[in-house]
């Protein structure tokens, strides 16, 4: 939470836009550990951490802009249309008014597409790219 409020701060005092980054609960692991979690689960725990980044940029006066999500979240969710389908679920229902970025042509931007959500795609040019 501490560092939430920090990153807040500073992002608000250097005009930079605010968005969640949620990933799956691996903190060991810095959230880049596969897992096999019920759709349900990741939509809940999505809005937990969307809802208390939110909650810490509306006390600060901030507006948050986007989600993306992190790691092998992002990863998994690219390719897994009901795990994409939770996150984007809970994008939805915490506030429709954020973007959600994820990886060009993957089921993450269907799901938010589907959903009405504005999407942000992209890629990363350091990476090997296979043909799906």
């Amino acid at each position: 939470a501490q560092t939430m409020l920090a990153s807040v701060r500073n992002a608000m005092k250097n005009g930079v836009a605010i968005g969640a980054h949620p990933s799956f609960p691996d903190r060991e692991n810095f959230g880049r550990t596969a897992m096999d979690l019920a759709p349900e689960t990741v939509y809940a725990q999505m809005l937990y951490q969307i809802g208390a980044l939110e909650a810490i940029v509306r006390a600060e006066k901030g507006e948050m802009r986007h989600v993306k999500p992190h790691g092998m979240l992002y990863n998994q969710a690219a390719k897994d249309p009901a795990l994409a389908d939770a996150i984007a679920r809970a994008v939805r229902d915490c506030n429709p008014r954020l973007v959600l970025v994820g990886l060009a042509g993957s089921e993450l931007i269907r799901a938010g597409e589907r959903l009405g959500l504005t999407t942000r795609q992209e890629v990363f040019a350091d990476r090997g790219y296979l043909p799906d």
